[in-house]
């Protein structure tokens, strides 16, 4: 599990130079916990609570509009990663 310090670091680089895409703001606050995005299985046709996809978050300080990336991808979390 990334500490609240690797996860700032990592989102740093990668918050939009921009602005928030809701309101403008540049104010960001990192999230220092993950959580799992639960998957919508088409098969079962229901959210399969067994499967999901990590993620880290910054929020806009102004509005609250979530920015979500996913751990794996920038390289939080191994993805062969399982609790036993």
């Amino acid at each position: 599990m990334p500490t609240e310090e690797e996860i700032r670091d990592v989102l740093a680089g990668r918050l939009p130079k921009r602005g928030c895409p809701a309101c403008g703001g540049t104010a960001w606050d990192i999230q220092p916990d993950m959580f799992m995005s639960s998957l919508y299985s088409p098969d079962l046709r229901k959210i399969d609570t067994g499967r999901g996809a990590p993620m880290v978050a910054a929020v806009c300080t102004n509005c609250g509009f979530f920015l979500n990336y996913g751990a794996i991808r920038l390289g939080l979390v191994d993805p062969d990663a399982r609790d036993e």
